[in-house]
C-alpha cells in the first residue's frame, strides 16, 4: 500500500501494471533455451517469429533466415520453439549423426481431431474433396 501512495493513480492502473509486468517476466524466463540450441532471430512475446515469416512462402522465408544464420537455426512459431534444417548436408548430419535428438515430433492438433484423438490416422473423413480433386476428376473423364 505504501508504493500505491507514492504513485497518484487508481487501483485499476496499478492492477494493469501489476499484471503487464508479471507477464513480461514470465516470458523472459520461458524464452530461456538451453545453450547449445541454435541461432536464430529474437522473438515476441506470444508471437514469436511470426511477424518475420511469410506464411503465404513460408519455404522462401526460412531460406531467406537461412542465409543469415547458417544451414541450423531455431525460430519460433507462436509458443513453439522448432529447429530448421536447411541443406542436404544439415539434414543427413541430423537424421544419421542425431537421430535420437531429432526422433520426437510435436503434436499437431489437426491430427488429433482428424482422428478422434485416437492416433489413429488410417481413416480420415472429409465432407467434400479439395477442389483441385474435383479438377482431376473432370480430365480423367
Amino acid at each position: 500500500m505504501a508504493l500505491l501512495k507514492l504513485f497518484p493513480t487508481d487501483y485499476t492502473t496499478a492492477l494493469s501494471l501489476l499484471t503487464l509486468f508479471l507477464f513480461l517476466v514470465v516470458s523472459v524466463i520461458r524464452r530461456r533455451v538451453p545453450r547449445n540450441f541454435p541461432p536464430g532471430p529474437t522473438p515476441l512475446p506470444l508471437i514469436g517469429n511470426l511477424h518475420q515469416l511469410d506464411l503465404k512462402k513460408l519455404d522462401w522465408s526460412l531460406i531467406g533466415l537461412a542465409e543469415k544464420y547458417g544451414n541450423v537455426f531455431s525460430v519460433e512459431l507462436g509458443p513453439l520453439k522448432a529447429v530448421v534444417l536447411t541443406g542436404y548436408d544439415a539434414v543427413k548430419d541430423a537424421l544419421v549423426n542425431h537421430a535420437d535428438q531429432f526422433s520426437g515430433r510435436p503434436p499437431i492438433p489437426i491430427f488429433d481431431d482428424y482422428s478422434f484423438r485416437t492416433g489413429n490416422l488410417g481413416l480420415c473423413l472429409s465432407l467434400r474433396s479439395p477442389p483441385h480433386f474435383s479438377q482431376l476428376d473432370a480430365s480423367q473423364g
